[in-house]
């Protein structure tokens, strides 16, 4: 019966066969160093021969390019993988913030299909960005989230609370009750659910919602 154990040259330690690479100029068929002693050696020569292992990697990338794609596309899926995708992404964003706005505008532009698909999928989702993102811009204190947007929601029963429509017949927007410009915040506490047409006919007045429903 063959033995399943083999020695490395490096380490000294009998270790399964599995632990050892495949080397087929090998009689045995394996390295004589097991995996960790033989990363062990090839990281100190990268470290101390930098540029030749660099050329050597790109003249075999050139040579496969399908395992590289392949090998490539298996890593990006791994855990770590994920991590580094989105750490390089990450960073890629800070160093190049107009880059990133026009790859996103040009993507937008020619994905309208995609953008109007997931609008209707995140309706609610865009409209909290949206509001959050035009507070920012009038540097208005305070945010909120889509959970208590959707919370509000519920809590009035999906109604407008000017015209007493639901939301199956309008689209509940989110109004500020003390408007932005006059010095109002953008907590849930200072929101309140609006159709699209009252929140219009509103706009920034200090208004009682009686007074309000007069003007409709």
């Amino acid at each position: 019966m063959e033995e399943q154990l083999r020695r490395c040259f490096k380490c000294g330690l009998k270790q399964d066969k599995s632990e050892f690479y495949i080397d087929k100029r090998n009689k045995s068929g394996l390295t004589g160093y097991c995996r960790k002693c033989a990363n062990k050696r090839i990281s100190e020569r990268r470290r101390k021969n930098p540029e030749k292992f660099r050329q050597r990697d790109r003249l075999w990338r050139a040579k496969n390019p399908e395992l590289v794609k392949r090998s490539e596309f298996k890593y990006s899926r791994t855990k770590r993988g994920i991590e580094v995708r989105k750490k390089n992404r990450e960073k890629w964003i800070k160093n190049n913030p107009i880059k990133n706005i026009v790859a996103k505008r040009k993507w937008r532009k020619n994905n309208q299909d995609k953008v109007k698909d997931e609008y209707k999928r995140n309706k609610d989702d865009y409209i909290t960005r949206t509001r959050n993102r035009k507070a920012r811009l009038k540097n208005a204190k305070g945010t909120f989230s889509t959970k208590e947007w959707n919370d509000l929601k519920r809590k009035h029963n999906y109604t407008c609370l000017c015209c007493g429509k639901k939301e199956l017949i309008i689209k509940l927007v989110p109004d500020h009750i003390l408007a932005l410009t006059k010095g109002g915040n953008n907590d849930i506490g200072n929101i309140q659910p609006l159709c699209r047409r009252c929140n219009g006919i509103k706009w920034n007045k200090i208004i009682s919602l009686s007074e309000l429903r007069k003007l409709i």
